[in-house]
């Protein structure tokens, strides 16, 4: 079986956030997480950094600094159950990049729980947005 995370990447804060609604606070499988990915990630920012430059979006001179970068788990809504991360990946992506422009990402209340009935009308919602039947506005509701 497979489980949803997401990984947000602030260039701002120059942080790579690891959020993963089964997980909770427990810092033993998100420090797991860190250490498996946390490289990775690095590696493609490297890569992205480097294209920037080649194509003159960044001066020659910008240096691209690993110490200045971190990794570290953000608290997320958690889900009661072993099926429904890939709503709470769409769930709580939608509620933490609310506050991109205003504040920081990682503002948000990610102490809500959701109800299963919450969760039917959260499915619903993002099945009309598929469809065109609601925009990603609908959202706005499951973000207290």
């Amino acid at each position: 079986p497979g489980h949803w995370i997401y990984i947000f990447v602030s260039f701002k804060d120059r942080i790579i956030y690891f959020c993963d609604s089964m997980v909770g606070n427990a810092q033993v499988i998100s420090n797991e997480l860190i250490e498996n990915f946390g490289p990775k990630i690095m590696l493609f920012l490297k890569y992205i950094h480097t294209q920037r430059v080649q194509s003159g979006i960044l001066p020659p001179t910008h240096d691209f600094h690993d110490q200045d970068w971190k990794a570290q788990y953000l608290p997320v809504s958690v889900q009661k159950d072993g099926v429904n991360c890939g709503i709470f990946v769409l769930l709580n992506m939608y509620r933490m990049m609310k506050n991109v422009s205003t504040d920081s990402p990682r503002i948000f209340n990610h102490q809500k729980r959701f109800s299963n009935t919450e969760l039917s009308r959260v499915r619903q919602v993002l099945v009309d947005i598929c469809t065109m039947k609601a925009s990603i506005e609908a959202l706005d509701s499951f973000n207290p």
